[in-house]
């Protein structure tokens, strides 16, 4: 459906709940966002556009590796080098993009790559609080959290349980 939604509401000229299809009811950030690069790009036939949406999870996939690494080098004590924070970042970073799932998901026109991206965005932002207070950070969180089930409905679940804990525990 990852790709039959933006393609049916390509062809209905908007964005619909489909009578075939209760995933068409649910939010559907990246499928959304699918269809308008579709419609940017005029693409004709639309089984031609499958293609930018490949490139389009990659690139989360990339950025979710990326501020895993960020967020890992985050977790270091103060007092570390620079030199420990950028192997951290590296070997987190590379360590995601070396996750079997992420390969096989990552390469393809799906959703599962935004959830982490989004996930590791409210992680950053939670442990970058400054002096300032929770109250930018919560705001950051919020908005990645909400972005993250937009994204994906199960995210709830997946994403924002297990970030809850992680946050009372830490």
């Amino acid at each position: 459906y990852h790709l039959q939604l933006p393609k049916e509401w390509f062809e209905a000229g908007r964005i619909m709940p489909l009578r075939d299809s209760v995933y068409s009811a649910f939010p559907g950030f990246v499928e959304g966002a699918t269809l308008h690069l579709w419609t940017l790009a005029s693409f004709a036939p639309i089984e031609a556009a499958a293609g930018i949406t490949q490139w389009m999870h990659a690139g989360m996939a990339v950025a979710a590796s990326l501020v895993t690494g960020a967020l890992a080098a985050s977790l270091l004590a103060p007092s570390e080098s620079d030199r420990a924070r950028r192997w951290t970042f590296a070997v987190a970073a590379c360590g995601v993009l070396g996750i079997p799932w992420v390969i096989v998901t990552g390469s393809l026109a799906y959703n599962d790559m935004a959830v982490v991206l989004l996930l590791a965005t409210a992680m950053l932002a939670w442990t970058s609080q400054d002096a300032s207070g929770p109250g930018r950070a919560g705001m950051a969180v919020g908005l990645a959290l909400g972005a993250a089930v937009g994204a994906k409905l199960t995210a709830a679940g997946m994403a924002v349980l297990p970030f809850a804990v992680w946050a009372v525990l830490a």
